[in-house]
């Protein structure tokens, strides 16, 4: 059994070049004669016993239709390797191109929050702004009242003096009438003495 083994091993290592040549076959390629060539190489004669050609031609038969199923379907199966390759390439540009998006849309985010970051900041100056304006709104609003008050205060000494001066027209009067009185008792008085003297 062991001297069998052997022989197998070193029939089918024999082989091996026209099995390659036989799975790189088209499948208009005539198979028959690698078989041929196989059982040259293991010595065997397929005329040695009545019959056994036809079998082994039905045998050829088998293996060429096989072959052209396995052809088909190797050819569909590239075709679609071929497919899937395509879908995988064009799958990659999406990807790429989704990561590009990606990138400008994080980019975007960035710009997004130094803006709020910055519209922030303005919102605290703002705020400041706001506070000092109200400040300097209650410090004018004192500065109203104050003045309001002083304007009341101006008003009242207004009517003081306008009191003051009707008091001292009422005196110029008085003392323009006293004047008047002189001046006529003056002249009564020359004339008193002028008529009485002559």
């Amino acid at each position: 059994p062991i001297d069998n083994e052997e022989k197998k091993e070193k029939a089918f290592q024999s082989c091996i070049p026209i099995f390659e040549h036989i799975r790189k076959a088209s499948l208009h390629d005539d198979i028959y004669n690698y078989i041929e060539q196989i059982l040259s190489t293991l010595d065997i004669d397929i005329h040695v016993k009545d019959g056994f050609e036809n079998i082994f031609k039905s045998i050829i038969e088998e293996i060429q239709k096989l072959k052209l199923c396995v052809d088909t379907s190797a050819t569909r199966i590239e075709g679609q390797e071929k497919t899937i390759k395509e879908q995988g390439i064009t799958i990659k540009e999406q990807g790429k191109t989704i990561e590009e998006h990606g990138k400008t849309i994080k980019e975007q985010g960035k710009t997004i929050k130094e803006h709020g970051k910055t519209i922030k900041e303005h919102g605290k100056t703002i705020e400041e702004h706001g506070k000092t304006i109200e400040e300097h709104g209650k410090t004018i609003e004192e500065h109203g009242k104050t003045i309001e008050e002083h304007g009341k205060i101006i008003k009242e000494q207004g009517k003081a003096i306008k009191t003051l001066q009707t008091g001292l027209r009422n005196l110029e009067s008085q003392w323009l009438l006293r004047n008047i009185q002189i001046d006529a008792y003056e002249v009564v008085t020359l004339f008193r003495f002028y008529y009485v003297n002559k």
